[in-house]
């Protein structure tokens, strides 16, 4: 069996495994997401970038586990990658 990352033709339904895939990707990312809002990790950011170590030591966190939860936000434009491996601004409007 082999995977294809191509878009089926129209009117064609991709493979189950494709939506299986698709289905639980979202199911981590929407686990990922809610926990960085637990940890209050979009309102540490608010005022500037900062490194997993400096947020891991505001809230109380392993930094090598909050640096990989943030990595992983990263991936899917929650939080933004910035030089240094500090993490700046999330893009999402305060409300």
């Amino acid at each position: 069996m082999t995977a294809t990352t191509a878009t089926p033709a129209k009117g064609q339904t991709p493979p189950a495994h494709v939506g299986m895939f698709q289905l639980l990707n979202g199911l981590f990312v929407a686990g990922a997401i809610s926990c960085l809002a637990q940890l209050g990790i979009p309102d540490l950011v608010e005022n500037g970038p900062k490194s997993a170590d400096e947020l891991a030591t505001a809230i109380g966190a392993d930094p090598r586990a909050l640096y990989r939860l943030m990595r992983a936000t990263a991936c899917v434009e929650v939080l933004s990658k910035g030089p240094m491996e500090s993490f700046p601004k999330h893009r999402f409007p305060r409300s």
